[in-house]
């Protein structure tokens, strides 16, 4: 098994403060002609990352995982003489899979939200390197070929998902907070759609997710406290303003359920935008389903407990949800949060 834990041991020491310069005082003063030593390129992406901090456009969480992500990449890879971001990829599929730590210490497979992160920070490395002329090369996305991801949107990772949820509370008195909730609990926009106040069970923790023609109809766990809170706030509100059990609890029950569902689905479009994600490809209105499904595979090593709360009839529409090729042997360590658990009740 390759393990991260000796590459982290060596791994070069970044300064502790963010730099107050700009993206283009950076880009402005780099030496001519630059290196391309992957150690060289990693500290020009840092700065600029750092610069992308101080102007808003990137968030500070996201700013340190994808730091300590990328610099394991290239001290891992750097470590083995490949020592230029485009002779690195040799390595990647190698360094996606290798063991590593989890909070707890332990060293372990990685589970496939992890595998997630490391190429979203990856990408995001070499994303800014194309930017200044030191590669020219792009990992590919941790999924199957041919996926559906660039059409419906690849799962959000971890930086992602609690960026989302900080930028969604902010908006915690209108309906885009709780069709954040519903969708990290497992719902899709056709079932945030059609989701009524009736299908709501505060008393035991659960929604009612309606289905559609092609997804089935299920009962589901109000999948953590971040999303119960949500969840019960505009349960509340609803309540004192319409008094009806059978109100829209995101959409209005008027119109057609395509319009319903294209009005769920531009509600999680715009908290992706407000969030800065907009102009990421991958990351759609399902995103936020699938994250969900990828923590359901990650705490049970189960495509059919992942099927069961995405409510799809069909395994391999299920892995392909999450990037699974699930056919083939998987090896997984089942991770647990008991912060957020989604999950199908029945």
């Amino acid at each position: 098994m390759v393990s991260l834990s000796r590459f982290q041991q060596c791994a070069f020491t970044l300064w502790d403060f963010p730099s107050f310069r700009s993206r283009h005082q950076v880009l402005k003063d780099m030496p001519d002609p630059q290196s391309f030593d992957s150690r060289e390129v990693l500290l020009t992406v840092v700065e600029l990352w750092s610069a992308d901090v101080n102007s808003g456009d990137l968030s500070e969480q996201t700013f340190h995982r994808y730091r300590g992500l990328v610099e394991q990449y290239v001290n891992f890879t750097h470590t083995q003489g490949f020592t230029t971001l485009d002779s690195a990829l040799e390595l990647f599929e190698q360094w996606l899979c290798a063991a590593g730590r989890d909070r707890s210490g332990r060293l372990g497979t990685p589970a496939i939200a992890i595998r997630h992160l490391r190429s979203c920070a990856v990408r995001a490395l070499y994303a800014t390197a194309k930017t200044f002329g030191a590669t020219s090369m792009m990992p590919r996305y941790e999924g199957r070929d041919g996926s559906d991801v660039r059409r419906q949107g690849r799962a959000l990772n971890e930086c992602e998902v609690d960026r989302c949820r900080s930028v969604a509370f902010s908006y915690l008195e209108t309906r885009l907070a709780s069709a954040v909730a519903l969708a990290l609990c497992g719902a899709g926009t056709a079932d945030i759609g059609n989701v009524k106040l009736e299908h709501i069970d505060l008393s035991d923790g659960s929604i009612l997710l309606p289905g559609s023609r092609h997804i089935q109809r299920r009962r589901v766990a109000i999948a953590g406290d971040w999303e119960y809170e949500v969840i019960a706030h505009r349960y509340a509100a609803i309540s004192s303003m319409r008094g009806s059990t059978d109100a829209g609890f995101i959409v209005d029950r008027k119109g057609s359920d395509a319009s319903r569902q294209s009005g769920a689905a531009m509600a999680l479009a715009q908290i992706l935008k407000v969030a800065g994600y907009a102009k990421d490809p991958g990351l759609k209105p399902a995103s936020f389903q699938r994250w969900a499904g990828v923590a359901v595979f990650d705490q049970s090593s189960s495509i059919i407990n992942v099927a069961k709360l995405l409510g799809s009839a069909s395994l391999d529409a299920a892995a392909q949800a999450i990037d699974l090729d699930w056919r083939e042997e998987i090896t997984t360590v089942k991770t647990k949060n008991p912060r957020y658990q989604p999950r199908a009740l029945s």
